[in-house]
């Protein structure tokens, strides 16, 4: 073979290279695109845990790619989760026969056995305005007093990733690891929010099935002792104060019964047309409070008519208005005020603010006040509240409360107005 031949060969070889180099950086150049944009999270780790690549999406946990770059992948896991993810959780199998102290915990990517892959692996992690407070708290000493980061929104991901290695002449030897963290706080939440209604749903059968057996005795132990009173004719003050507690206890309980009907039976909205100033007002007159508190009203009159449920709506500010009068115990003040908000360019909605200077809500009580069966009070049912909750929503409206202890609780009420 000549050289031209040679020559000829050699230049078919290096622009078949050539395309293939092409083709490679073109493929990569792809590659980093769909991964840079991809709606989850892709990370790569080093050997000792560090990112060396993340893409974009981790933007949506406030978060840009240089900000993690060279950190440990430990500093966007929620403190709280750190041990759930660790190898003496994960690989229990692998678990130190001596026990492991908390602060000892090797991470599930810092560990040097197996294939490091990990499969729905779920952890919480931490947006960065969050791990900001928390490191700057910490800093301070003063951890958890400047942000509670157990109170703030939860972020739930799901983790699948894998170690990459290289081989050579010492053997395997694990070079990183590549990994998919997807969001799936959505998820979770409407698997809570369907769990919560399966448990709503067994609670009010069991209770409307419980209140219809408590009334007929509730009634023969009423009608009894309101039956001995009148035959008591020798004044004996005794028999009477027994039979007056027990009439007082029939009166509780039946009250207990009615709630546990009206929160096990989803009544039918009968819609029309009301002035909420008006109700409100109906019902101070026939709620009755000590003389102590002192009530002020600060109503909108321009306010338009509400289409609602004036039976429902009542018993709503009712149960409202009766919590708060009953956090008053030694006198306070009551304020109701109403007005006219826009909710967005298409709807309004009249807003009724409820305020209290009573005890107030302990702050790890108020996410769980309208929960049923959930009271901080002696003879409470814990149905007062979730009613409430329950009618509003009905009325495509929303509830909220803010508390402090020692000062008193708001409870806000919107019901929205349909401009058409």
């Amino acid at each position: 073979m000549d050289n031209r031949q040679t020559n000829e060969k050699l230049s078919d070889l290096n622009k078949e290279l050539t395309k293939e180099i092409q083709e490679l950086r073109i493929s990569e150049k792809r590659f980093r695109t769909l991964i840079t944009i991809a709606p989850d999270i892709v990370y790569c780790l080093d050997s000792k845990g560090k990112f060396v690549f993340i893409n974009n999406s981790i933007k949506n946990l406030g978060y840009c790619p240089e900000d993690l770059i060279g950190e440990h992948f430990s500093v966007i896991i929620h403190p709280d989760y750190i041990e759930s993810i660790s190898r003496d959780r994960i690989l229990s199998n692998q678990r130190d026969k001596k026990g492991t102290k908390k602060a000892d915990y090797k991470l599930f990517d810092e560990r040097r056995s197996s294939d490091r892959m990990s499969s729905d692996l779920e952890v919480r992690l931490l947006p960065k305005n969050e791990n900001q407070a928390i490191k700057g708290s910490a800093n301070e000493g003063e951890r958890g007093q400047v942000i509670d980061y157990k109170e703030r929104e939860s972020f739930f991901y799901e983790v699948n990733s894998f170690g990459m290695y290289e081989i050579n002449r010492q053997g395997k030897e694990f070079t990183g690891t590549i990994g998919v963290i997807r969001d799936i706080t959505k998820r979770k939440k409407l698997q809570e929010k369907l769990i919560k209604s399966e448990k709503l749903a067994i609670l009010g059968r069991v209770a409307g099935s419980i209140s219809h057996d408590l009334r007929n005795p509730l009634s023969i132990i009423d009608n009894s002792a309101s039956f001995l009173s009148e035959l008591l004719t020798d004044n004996n003050e005794k028999v009477q104060n027994q039979i007056d507690i027990i009439l007082r206890a029939v009166e509780r309980t039946k009250n207990i019964v009615n709630d546990l009907l009206d929160f096990s039976k989803l009544k039918p909205l009968s819609l029309k047309k009301h002035d909420l100033n008006k109700i409100i007002m109906e019902v101070l007159s026939h709620i009755e409070k000590p003389e102590e508190i002192v009530v002020e009203t600060i109503m909108d009159e321009g306010l338009p008519e509400v289409l609602l449920d004036k039976t429902q709506i009542e018993r709503m500010f009712n149960n409202i208005i009766s919590n708060a009068c009953m956090a008053m115990e030694n006198g306070g003040r009551l304020t109701i005020s109403s007005r006219l908000d826009e909710v967005n360019m298409e709807t309004e909605a009249v807003t009724i603010d409820i305020a209290d200077t009573g005890s107030g809500i302990k702050k790890e009580h108020l996410k769980r006040v309208f929960d049923p069966l959930f009271t901080t009070r002696k003879r409470g049912t814990g149905f007062g509240l979730a009613i409430v909750k329950d009618i509003i929503e009905k009325h495509r409206g929303s509830l909220n409360v803010e508390s402090q202890c020692g000062k008193g609780t708001v409870f806000t009420i919107i019901l929205p107005l349909l401009r058409k």
